[in-house]
């Protein structure tokens, strides 16, 4: 796709700050999948880097936007060990499981890029809808016409911002 996550979903449809950007690219996305690549780093954390795990919840609101989600449940979270020394690559695939009127489940698995093996799998994802902001696109407009390639005047995301 001819997403760029820095400017087409961190500016737009997601809001973390840039510690939390490790989404690197997105290889397939519509309203009930999302095939993605992230970035897990080193870290000192017990339990390994925080913000590559973020970023596995990160990948449910593209396919669920324009639903603002939170997370709010996940029935397990299985971590594999897999010996990362140093930063590694990884490969997310999230399916949505099934879509309600003020809530969603999902599935996300990531596996690492080089030997295809589990890094992490949640299972009974689930987020609440705090908002349906009409102003973001959905997840095909996403996928097929970014907001970086958008005209500024027909950029909803401009107008919102200048109103």
């Amino acid at each position: 796709l001819g997403l760029d996550p820095k400017t087409d979903l961190y500016d737009h449809v997601l809001v973390q700050g840039p510690l939390f950007h490790r989404i690197r690219r997105v290889f397939q996305l519509d309203d009930s999948r999302c095939l993605f690549e992230a970035e897990q780093r080193p870290t000192e954390w017990v339990l390994g880097d925080p913000y590559f795990r973020d970023a596995l919840l990160q990948s449910a609101q593209l396919s669920l936007t324009p639903d603002v989600c939170l997370p709010v449940r996940i029935d397990r979270w299985d971590s594999f060990p897999h010996g990362a020394v140093d930063a590694q690559v990884h490969v997310g695939l999230m399916e949505v499981r099934d879509r309600g009127e003020n809530s969603h489940n999902a599935s996300v698995l990531a596996v690492a890029q080089r030997s295809t093996a589990p890094v992490e799998k949640l299972h009974g994802y689930q987020t609440v809808v705090l908002a349906r902001r009409h102003d973001l696109p959905n997840a095909g407009e996403l996928a097929t016409r970014p907001p970086s390639k958008v005209q500024k005047e027909d950029n909803p995301f401009e107008l919102v911002a200048r109103s």
